[in-house]
């Protein structure tokens, strides 16, 4: 969801874990799977993301809880200036170097108008994307592997690839990466306390040429292990190409979230 919003310059939006029924979906990877949706503004995100988003008691993975309406929460307005922890994240070896001079621009252009700090992860982090890696190329395996080992021929290198490698990783392996989930988001709460959201890039750079890939998922995919609510917004362009600039937030904080989009991308797309 947020890599491809970033290429086409558009808003997309990952909610928290659970927040929308995957019922119909076929799953690649349980624990991470999450529906998101894509629009021109903040608004229509949250009216979309309302519509879609009750409760079904054949995903085991949602919460029954009541949510709060996300467009009603776009009504109040931020009544002060947010606090944004600007976080690389892991990920950041993989940036191109276009990009991440672009990143560190904005962050540094608010002046008074927001409190950006630079900010850096706990070291338990250092291993969180290989963590990730375990979940979902295992689950892969799982849910692929036999029609894969069927059909070779329907499928990609690529899936064989990450069917081979998610072979490869015990029961070990696979239960202690899913037992860190929890532990790491757990690291991260003076970060979540003290800001209104995490302020890093949404992708390595802008849209890859050709059509042979569809781009690398790293900066995603600490977030989407974690579990927490994401947004890409059509703040930056590389190349005269769209680059995303990315906002994470607690677990749950869905409305919070979108209020501090919509204060930082309070346009309606049109010159997306």
């Amino acid at each position: 969801v947020i890599r491809p919003a970033s290429f086409c310059g558009t808003v997309g939006f990952k909610p928290t874990f659970g927040y929308i029924s995957r019922t119909g979906i076929m799953p690649q990877s349980s624990p991470l799977d999450t529906v998101g949706t894509y629009a021109r503004s903040v608004e229509d995100i949250a009216l979309f993301t309302d519509a879609i988003s009750a409760f079904d008691p054949r995903d085991g993975d949602m919460t029954s809880s009541p949510k709060p309406s996300l467009a009603a929460g776009l009504a109040t307005p931020l009544d002060r200036a947010p606090r944004f922890a600007f976080v690389i994240s892991p990920a950041g070896a993989v940036a191109e170097p276009d990009a991440i001079a672009a990143y560190e621009q904005f962050a540094s252009s608010f002046g008074a108008r927001a409190e950006v700090v630079v900010t850096q992860l706990p070291s338990e982090f250092d291993g969180a994307l290989r963590l990730h890696r375990i979940v979902q190329f295992s689950d892969i395996a799982k849910n692929f592997g036999a029609i894969a080992d069927k059909n070779p021929d329907a499928v990609t290198e690529k899936l064989k690839e990450a069917i081979a490698e998610g072979r490869t990783f015990s029961q070990a392996d696979i239960a202690a990466a899913r037992a860190e989930r929890d532990p790491l988001y757990d690291a991260l709460r003076p970060i979540l306390i003290n800001y209104d959201a995490i302020l890093t890039p949404a992708a390595p750079g802008p849209a890859p040429h050709g059509l042979a890939g569809t781009g690398n998922p790293m900066f995603n995919a600490l977030w989407t292990y974690l579990g927490m609510p994401c947004i890409s917004l059509p703040l930056l362009k590389v190349g005269g190409l769209p680059l995303g600039v990315q906002l994470v937030a607690a677990r749950g904080n869905d409305a919070g979230l979108l209020r501090v989009a919509k204060w930082l991308y309070p346009g309606n797309g049109r010159d997306a």
